[in-house]
């Protein structure tokens, strides 16, 4: 027989589908929170949440080609290196996986939400105030287990790749200042998504590291009359443009886009207008 080689330099095909052994998920949860609007400082509020959740028979469209991989050249298990079809040289053609009960899901973090107003009286020559908004999650433990039974976790905060996927930062929060009359409104905000890495120490990829990433928007309205408003602004300011990943560290897709489009921005900057009539 020919002798077994490396696999081939691009992405095997992934064969996935259905699974009707599939168990129903449960969970458990619990929430702590706490809300501050002191004296001292009027017009200020401010909530604390912390969460804790722990998703048992978690449903994952499959563990993954790296997690098969490693079950079967590392762990010898058998069902696993079932799961891999080589051609005729002994080079890796295709994986076979599928919807399946993983080992779970375990995540914890805290939510902070804050609130301030401060009047300015008639500083337009109207009732003008300014209002900040600001909101913000701390992630302190995203533990992905792909198999039932084994001892393989994937500690995903702070984490992108082959492994945990989309990254899931330690930090993000949005801030929004507002100047608002009774005629119009302006207002701007700040999206942060922190830094994130590779999930997998023993490869070396294009990309082991995100940076942060800021995002400004500015947006306005004007109150017409009694039943028409205006409203405009643009999205990405300064036209970021987005993070780029290996095709590997993003599920084999990275063909198409190089990127995590559900987290980061694509499109650049970009611009609106909307209008509404009240009847």
């Amino acid at each position: 027989s020919p002798a077994i080689q490396d696999p081939n330099n691009v992405n095997p095909l992934r064969r996935l589908g259905g699974n009707a052994n599939l168990r129903e998920e449960t969970a458990n949860t619990y929430t702590i929170g706490a809300v501050f609007q002191p004296h001292f400082l009027p017009r200020f509020s401010a909530t604390v949440d912390y969460y804790n959740i722990k998703i048992d028979n978690y449903i994952t469209s499959g563990v993954g080609t790296q997690a098969i991989g490693q079950l079967c050249f590392e762990g010898n298990v058998q069902q696993y290196c079932n799961a891999i079809t080589r051609n005729g040289i002994g080079e890796i053609d295709s994986f076979r996986d599928g919807y399946v009960n993983s080992g779970g899901l375990k995540t914890a973090g805290i939510d902070f939400k804050a609130s301030y107003t401060v009047p300015l009286g008639n500083a337009l020559g109207t009732a003008t105030k300014l209002v900040f908004g600001f909101d913000g999650t701390r992630l302190l433990k995203y533990d992905y287990t792909p198999v039932v039974g084994i001892d393989l976790v994937y500690h995903c905060a702070g984490a992108f790749g082959a492994n945990c996927g989309v990254p899931t930062p330690q930090w993000r929060h949005s801030l929004r200042a507002t100047l608002a009359t009774r005629k119009f409104e302006i207002s701007g905000m700040w999206r942060y998504i922190g830094p994130t890495d590779d999930d997998e120490p023993k490869a070396v990829y294009a990309t082991e590291h995100f940076t942060s990433v800021s995002y400004f928007d500015l947006s306005g309205s004007v109150k017409a009359s009694d039943v028409f408003t205006i409203r405009a602004g643009v999205t990405n300011l300064f036209n970021k443009k987005p993070l780029l990943a290996a095709s590997t560290q993003n599920g084999g897709n990275g063909e198409q886009t190089n990127t995590f489009p559900t987290l980061y921005d694509v499109l650049g900057r970009r611009f609106f207008v909307s209008a509404t009539m009240n009847f």
